[in-house]
């Protein structure tokens, strides 16, 4: 089909979304099931072999209704990276923010702060790109 592409299990088409680090992409499983993929390029500066091993190790984080867990990390090609999420058709808080209410707006910031509260002290991750365009809503 136009527009789409096979990366190892995982058949890639319409373009979600883009940003600084990369291109999103709605995948789609062997078995029919949507994914979300964003492919990242990997600076020449950058080790990308260190970069796949650290995205593909088990975080400790306990089940929270914050943090979307990593699939799969699929090394696609030697500049290229693939990081596999659900996909969660909802959009990123960009999107939402734009027809909410002021207080549907500030209920969603209360719930943004816990997040980001649990992944600083309860797992000691900073999140370097914190936007809305980030922050999926599911």
């Amino acid at each position: 089909t136009h527009g789409q592409q096979t990366l190892g299990c995982y058949e890639v088409s319409r373009k979600l979304g883009k940003g600084r680090f990369g291109k999103t992409r709605l995948c789609r499983t062997v078995d029919n099931y949507l994914n979300t993929i964003k492919i990242i390029e990997i600076l020449p500066n950058h080790d990308k072999d260190k970069i796949v091993k650290q995205l593909k190790q088990p975080l400790k984080i306990e089940k929270n209704d914050y943090i979307l867990p990593i699939k799969d990390v699929i090394d696609i090609d030697q500049n290229r990276i693939g990081i596999m999420t659900e996909y969660y058709p909802q959009g990123n808080l960009a999107t939402v923010l734009t027809s909410k209410t002021i207080t549907d707006a500030i209920k969603l910031m209360k719930v943004l702060a816990k997040a980001v509260a649990f992944l600083h002290e309860k797992c000691y991750i900073p999140h370097k790109n914190l936007k809305p365009e980030n922050i999926l809503i599911f």
